[in-house]
């Protein structure tokens, strides 16, 4: 598609540069101009001259709209100088008017010029132009007249023959090129050249009289072109400031690079090409009407200043054009990128550019931090910057800040000038609004809490989870020491927390500390020195206390809960206000000293004791004048409170009252330490007739007297009708360790269940030989119960038991046994289950182990058995007889 034909109206579409004393302008012949359509005959009107174009690119008419008043005589143009070498000489003289002949010209040189004498007036034509000058006279009493050819200056001189007064005979044309910078004649010298083709392909037009260059034409096959700054010529440099009309229109190019010192690009430059976008050097001062002409760019971006000089006289053809169109609609229009600094000042916010869509293209520059220079990054609205490298070191990360505080994203992209700065540490952390410090080197997407910058407010929430550029992490863990000696009053933690690091909330000032139920593990001196903490209650989920922990607290009351496995040494030491303490079922392992100079006189074991220790020869739970262990009775021999290591405290069973309503619901048993009253559960029926210490009621038992032993307690009710209590079924209990010979035992689920069992009675489950409480319960008023639990890692090879011990209803102890044999690489050997008799005691001091009865009476049965076998034969013998 071409630029739209001409109309014989004046056109406001500029005209190529010429002489002042040119009164018009007409258009390239094809052959020396990119083919903007060779496959149909084109017409183009400018000024007075009418030119027609054939298909193949010959101009084959022109009409003068004031035809010459003298016949035209042809004449070869000629050179001095650098370039005559390079002019064909011994051209034919072809007429030009009213002739069908091309115009003669030699390819990228000056071609044979018409001349007319024209009254008073020499006309020189040429396909540049027809410049009109008053006849001069030279020194040798000829004629000479200068035009523009290409911007370029030339000097034409002619004499005439004997006898041609009114008509030109002969002529002789000497075309000198000099400097545009020279005032047309005169002038100091320039390096000057013809034109050329590049071996890039480039074609150049001669050069200007300053020594410059004009890109005119493309002949190469490359789709991505490079306009250099400067071109090569005869062993000299010609600067390229210009770009022609139609010089690359119609190359299939995907690229062009265009570089800084060239001033203008003309009309339909780069037209009909398929390139999306260009980058428009910050020298290029003037733009030509619609330069990618039917094209597809839409994107424009502007290294400078907004050109100062642009052909927009004709809407139509806007400088930079309509960007994507499909059937004369624009589909994505042109988008002008320039640089903040040039906002206001530089041009872009005046109407002929806010005709365009306009983005701000924002900076990223950096600094080193003394590791050298490093070039700014120009990024288009919306395209990511790019984190330098260094050849030989590693940047620990770029910051938007001097300080190096705040991590730069490079995920997000820039919408404003940014100063980037390297820091040359480790960049894993990064700090909230807060005030505390992150580090998420973990590369999980967890985060850790290490420091705290602003404590201003002494109080601190640390969140379940944070952001650091658009990345989301879980709060897992507090680092050590992260928050020591900040004068902390209150905390909060997050509930992802599972690790609370050594020292961590270390000499503050807290009142009180909720832990959440995510947290695992402890630290050593985590809470260290916090004298006005108080009380302390820690979740089952804390399996791990360490050393020191709540040392130097003030703490008067501590809660353990079941699912505690290990307590560090000193952990509780130098705490004046704590007397008592109650330890879980749970607990396998206790440390040195754990309430060092703490006055705990009171140790309650709600289980088995504990079988880790300290290996040294401190006591583990202190030296406290009058402390005394409390344990059930049921531990007392298999629970190990009678070896030695409990031997030097003062031992005490802990009796427990269990409470049988006689139908009237159910009331929890009461753990006593030794010497403490019971607390009598009054029912609230108004006919309550007092506890009783036999089911027959004949003693009442007495609430002022501390029991020495367990003890069961009857509700009597004044009714003329008992109603008695179903018998209970017989006991049963299942003992299933899930394995088979060759599994492995670390972690085996160990299943259990009861029934018939007494309510309120305890089960528990013991791995021995060293005994270990893996399980344990009491019943409730059903008789029965389910539960599991795991068999420990880290088992010895060797013989093993694991014992399910219950009450019946009778208080008799049923047991179930698994022996199992594993071998050294942690997998069962042997595998075998024995049942004691249901009414059969098993006493701690057994060393053998039978068979279980399992309550079933051979002889009454069989006895039976024999009686009906002998009266079916009786019957038998006298039916036979009957029928006989």
């Amino acid at each position: 598609m071409l630029p739209p034909q001409r109309s014989r109206q004046p056109d406001s579409r500029p005209r190529r540069s010429a002489s002042p004393r040119c009164c018009c302008s007409w258009p390239e012949p094809r052959s020396s101009r990119p083919d903007v359509g060779a496959s149909r005959n084109a017409s183009t009107e400018v000024g007075r001259h009418r030119v027609n174009h054939a298909g193949d690119g010959r101009l084959v008419r022109s009409e003068r709209c004031d035809p010459p008043r003298a016949r035209p005589i042809w004449v070869l143009a000629t050179v001095t100088g650098v370039a005559a070498s390079r002019i064909g000489r011994g051209h034919p003289l072809i007429p030009f008017a009213g002739t069908e002949a091309p115009i003669p010209v030699v390819r990228n040189e000056i071609p044979a010029l018409p001349l007319w004498a024209n009254g008073g007036v020499l006309e020189v034509g040429s396909k540049f132009g027809v410049c009109r000058n008053p006849l001069t006279t030279t020194p040798a009493g000829g004629r000479v007249v200068t035009f523009i050819y290409r911007e370029v200056a030339v000097s034409v001189g002619f004499s005439l023959s004997r006898g041609a007064s009114k008509r030109m005979l002969a002529a002789s044309v000497v075309g000198l090129l000099v400097a545009s910078s020279i005032a047309l004649i005169a002038g100091p010298a320039q390096a000057t050249t013809a034109g050329f083709t590049a071996a890039n392909g480039i074609v150049y037009g001669p050069s200007a009289g300053d020594g410059t260059i004009t890109a005119i034409g493309y002949t190469g096959s490359d789709t991505t072109v490079v306009i250099p700054a400067t071109v090569l010529k005869d062993s000299m440099t010609y600067p390229v400031t210009a770009i022609g009309e139609y010089a690359f229109m119609g190359k299939d190019l995907s690229s062009i690079i265009l570089s800084d010192g060239l001033i203008k690009i003309d009309s339909y430059a780069f037209g009909q090409n398929p390139m999306t976008a260009i980058t428009i050097p910050a020298s290029v001062t003037y733009i030509g009407q619609d330069i990618f002409y039917d094209g597809v760019v839409v994107s424009v971006t502007f290294a400078g200043l907004a050109p100062t000089t642009l052909d927009d006289s004709n809407a139509s053809y806007p400088p930079l054009g309509w960007g994507l169109r499909n059937e004369g609609v624009t589909v994505t229009p042109v988008t002008v990128h320039y640089l903040s600094q040039f906002g206001a000042t530089g041009g872009f916010t005046t109407p002929t550019w806010m005709g365009y869509n306009t983005v701000i293209d924002p900076i990223v520059s950096f600094e080193s931090n003394g590791h050298g220079t490093i070039g700014a990054q120009r990024l288009i609205a919306g395209q990511l910057a790019v984190a330098p490298t260094f050849t030989g070191e590693e940047v620990g990360c770029w910051t938007s800040d001097a300080a190096l505080t705040t991590k730069f994203n490079f995920s997000v992209a820039p919408t404003d000038d940014v100063i980037l700065y390297a820091k040359w540490t480790p960049c894993t952390a990064f700090t909230t609004a807060n005030g505390i410090t992150y580090d998420t080197s973990a590369g999980d997407g967890t985060a850790t809490a290490v420091s705290l910058t602003d404590a201003a407010s002494r109080i601190v929430e640390i969140p379940d989870t944070v952001e650091d550029m658009d990345t989301t992490y879980r709060v897992t863990a507090i680092g050590d020491r992260a928050f020591a000696y900040k004068s902390l009053t209150a905390v909060t933690i997050g509930r992802n927390v599972t690790t609370i690091g050594f020292a961590a909330f270390q000499s503050n000032l807290l009142t009180s500390i909720s832990i959440p139920a995510s947290v695992t593990t402890i630290g050593g001196s985590a809470f260290h020195t916090n004298s006005f903490l108080t009380l302390l209650d820690i979740p089952g989920s804390v399996e791990n206390i360490g050393d020191a922990a709540f040392a130097n607290t003030g703490l008067t009351s501590v809660t353990l809960h079941e699912g505690l496995e290990s307590i560090g040494g000193y952990a509780f030491a130098n705490i004046a206000g704590l007397t008592a303490i109650t330890m879980p079922a749970s607990m396998q392992s206790i440390g040195a000293n754990i309430f060092y100079r703490t006055p705990v006189v009171s140790v309650t074991f709600a289980g088995a004791a504990p079988t880790l220790f300290a290996d040294n020869l401190e006591p583990s739970l202190g030296n406290a004048e009058g402390l005394t262990v409390h344990y059930l009775s049921q531990f007392a021999v298999d629970g190990g409170f009678t070896s030695g290591a409990w031997t030097d405290y003062l031992t005490v069973i802990d009796p427990i009252v269990s409470f049988e309503s006689n139908g009237h619901g159910t009331i929890g048993a009461q753990r006593l330490i030794a010497g403490q009253l019971a607390v009598d559960p009054v029912p609230t029926d108004a006919d309550f007739d007092g506890w009783f210490t036999t089911a027959d009621f004949t003693t009442e038992f007495d609430f002022s007297v501390a029991p020495t032993d367990d003890v069961t307690v009857y509700a009597k009710w004044p009714l003329a009708v008992v109603v008695e209590p179903e018998a209970p079924s017989s006991p049963t209990l299942t003992l299933n360790l899930g394995l088979a010979v060759g599994d492995t035992v670390a972690g085996a689920l160990v299943a259990v269940s009861g029934a018939g069992l007494k309510e309120g009675s305890s089960y528990t489950i013991i791995l021995r030989s060293t005994p270990v409480l893996l399980a344990g319960g009491t019943i409730d008023s059903s008789g029965a119960f389910t539960a599991s639990a795991n068999l420990p890692t880290g088992l010895s090879a060797g013989q093993h038991t694991v014992t399910l011990t219950g009450t019946a209803a009778d208080s008799s102890i049923v047991s179930r046994v698994a022996f199992l044999t594993v071998s050294a690489t942690g997998t069962v050997t042997y595998l075998s289950y024995t049942a004691a008799d249901a009414v059969l005691s098993v006493t701690a001091t057994s060393t053998t182990t039978a068979l279980a009865s399992t309550g079933f009476t051979a002889a009454p049965l069989g006895f039976a058995a024999l009686l009906l076998l002998l009266a079916g034969a009786a019957l038998v013998a006298a039916r036979r007889r009957s029928i006989a």
